[in-house]
């Protein structure tokens, strides 16, 4: 679980300015190993899910605060990860996946749309670790 605090992000679109706040996220994932050593490579196929909410406050032009609301967001999907361990304490590692989003959507107050997130986003990461 993670809770959400500052900085608190904003979005600009037109005449309306979206300031986020605080929020709560929870992440879930589950791998599982077809090949390990402990001394060598480490293969790993995981499966991630995660979600939050974020409370929002719009402005107009003026400065004038608008109606609040709470905005939802998480994703789904696969992922892949191969480690290397070189000796007892380092290894490099690789992870890749992609995630299916669950649409955050912030309106104004008619209804027209301020922003919408993305339906799938990919993600990677190479690093250097240690372990103990």
């Amino acid at each position: 679980m993670i809770l959400l605090g500052p900085p608190f992000p904003s979005f600009q679109s037109g005449d309306t300015k979206v300031l986020f706040g605080s929020g709560i996220a929870l992440g879930l994932g589950a791998c599982w190993s077809p090949h390990y050593n402990t001394r060598g490579l480490v293969l790993l196929g995981c499966g991630e899910f995660s979600y939050g909410q974020a409370g929002f406050t719009t402005q107009d032009s003026n400065g004038t605060r608008l109606p609040t609301g709470v905005v939802g967001f998480g994703s789904v999907g696969p992922a892949i990860e191969a480690e290397y361990n070189l000796g007892n304490h380092f290894h490099v590692g690789f992870q890749a996946g992609v995630d299916v989003m669950i649409q955050a959507t912030v309106r104004r107050d008619d209804g027209s749309r301020i922003f919408d997130t993305n339906w799938w986003s990919v993600h990677g990461t190479l690093g250097l670790g240690m372990h103990f």
